[in-house]
Parts: C-alpha cells; structure tokens; sequence
C-alpha cells in the first residue's frame, strides 16, 4: 500500500473542474476547454476521486524504462525528468485558461482530453485518458432520447473512459 503524493492527494478535495481536449498540429499539441453542466461536472469531479481512491492499495514504482507494471502498481515519476518538447504538460498547466472550444473544433482526431481538478494554476492535477472522447456519428440521420422526445444529434458526442492513463500533478506524474 503506497501514500498519494500530498499536491495528488490535494486534487480530493479540489472544487474546481475543467473538461480539456487537445490535438496535435505539427509539432505542437494545442487544445482547449469546454463547457461541461453542473451535474457532469459532478460526474467528472466523482470520477477523479474514485481514480485517486483506487490508487492508495497500489504499490508505488519509481518509472524504468524497461520496466513492466504488474496489476496493482503504478509508477512515479518526477515532473523535472520529463521533457515535454510537445507541450503537453504547459497544456494541462493551463486549465481553464486555455480557448473555449467550438463543436467545431471538436471534429476529426482528438489526442487526448483531460479532467483537471483545481482551480491554483499551481496546484492543479491533471486526469488524463488517451482514448479518443470525441465519436463523429456517421452519416445519416440519428436521433436520441432527450427528455420524452426523439432529438436530432448534431454535434460530436462524448464517451469517457472509466479509467485514466496518467494522473499529472505539479510535481509528478502517475502511470
């Protein structure tokens, strides 16, 4: 059984959420923030909880690059050994102070999207999946319940993964 780092451990009580989806152009990863509803906000500050809850009856290891992870560990590893030539990690940094995203913006290949809880620029903690949020419906016409009625989908529709790759806080990264 491992202790959270105490800025990870922090992001539990953390009241402020930003729902943050990037792509890569070239040889930068840009991105921005989107509008999320009270109660999936609530979703999503849940899920960042259940993931850090998950972690305390892990082993903590320290990151080898030909090292394997075995069920029930995970890795850490500090912020200053990473390079970040992309820009990843000034990204999450940014939270909400990124652009607010368009649907539009939201077409084609997403990289990644994150969840970031906190609101101090330097106490931030980044949940971040890997998958793809964004699913294009095909052509053609779909239709949804919304409330009683059939509602036409015309914008991207999310789907989140209920696990995260990477947990970024200021000082380390869990793997």
């Amino acid at each position: 059984m491992s202790e959270l780092p105490g800025d990870v451990a922090a992001a539990l009580h953390a009241q402020a959420v930003t729902l943050q989806v990037a792509t890569r152009r070239r040889d930068m990863v840009i991105g921005g923030h989107l509008n999320v509803a009270g109660d999936a906000l609530d979703t999503l500050r849940g899920r960042a909880r259940l993931t850090l809850q998950d972690l305390v009856p892990m082993e903590r290891r320290d990151y080898w690059p030909d090292a394997n992870l075995q069920a029930g560990e995970y890795f850490e590893i500090p912020r200053a050994e990473i390079e970040d030539s992309l820009g990843v990690l000034g990204l999450l940094d940014s939270g909400a102070d990124t652009p607010l995203l368009s649907p539009e913006d939201l077409r084609g290949r997403l990289l990644f999207y994150a969840v970031i809880v906190g609101g101090d620029p330097e106490r931030r903690v980044a949940f971040v999946s890997k998958s793809n949020p964004a699913r294009e419906l095909g052509r053609g016409i779909w239709l949804t319940p919304h409330g009683d009625t059939l509602t036409r989908v015309e914008t991207p529709v999310f789907l989140f993964e209920d696990r995260v790759d990477l947990i970024v806080g200021p000082e380390q990264v869990l793997v």
